[in-house]
């Protein structure tokens, strides 16, 4: 390629896990995190930790009357959309919370003189910017505004999430440290191992030798296809 000296790479990805309060909080009133821990992936998507997210403003100033209508209300971004960037480059990007809640309504703050007079969850849009960035439902510039904004009004995060799952781990285990069953054999294993065994007449599946004679049948084991006893 005529790279004169090689650059530095560090090929170490790390996507710290979500833990079980964090994972409540975001599909609940969401997080309030720092701005270098949102991630942008090669999707364009936002992560944090180890979870695609959703980030939106929660403390929004009622500066004048029009606030109190729900369609003045900051939009939800799904994406690294050109919003979100102004947003950095303004210093504004600490404003926001990320979460995962799916029903459409994100926990909002309403704000005046400098204190919250509402809390609540309230039902917020997508941001027209995001569903051009990816193209989303055939989202685009050269659309009517009608059909931008029918767009916004179909949008699903449910359908979203399923198509950009909320897991960014491929193989994700079933279970977390606190929720998986004890790996041990039940208290019926000789009886279940015996029926086994019996039920393939006492013949080894791996080398097909016949154990069916008691002197011999000890040589012959259960194995578990997964590893779980």
């Amino acid at each position: 390629m005529g790279a004169m000296r090689l650059g530095n790479y560090d090929p170490k990805i790390e996507y710290r896990q979500l833990t079980i309060a964090e994972l409540e909080q975001l599909s609940g009133e969401g997080i309030d995190v720092k701005p270098e821990e949102i991630r942008v992936l090669t999707d364009g998507t936002l992560a944090y930790k180890d979870s695609r997210i959703l980030v939106h403003i929660r403390d929004v100033y009622e500066y004048h009357q029009r606030r109190m209508i729900q369609n003045d209300l900051p939009r939800f971004h799904i994406a690294h959309c050109s919003t979100l960037e102004q947003m950095k480059q303004h210093n504004r990007f600490d404003r926001y919370v990320v979460a995962t809640r799916d029903d459409g309504l994100f926990k909002i703050h309403r704000m005046k003189n400098n204190r919250i007079i509402k809390r609540d969850f309230e039902k917020l849009n997508v941001c027209q910017n995001c569903l051009n960035y990816l193209s989303f439902d055939g989202f685009g510039n050269t659309l009517s505004q009608q059909q931008k904004l029918q767009i916004v009004v179909n949008f699903s995060i449910k359908r979203f999430f399923e198509i950009f799952p909320k897991s960014l781990m491929l193989d994700k285990p079933e279970y977390r440290d606190d929720s998986a069953p004890l790996n041990a054999y039940p208290s019926k294993w000789d009886s279940i191992s015996r029926q086994a065994k019996a039920k393939v007449n006492w013949t080894c599946k791996k080398c097909g030798v016949n154990m069916s004679n008691k002197q011999y049948r000890h040589f012959l084991h259960v194995h578990h296809k997964d590893g779980l006893k």
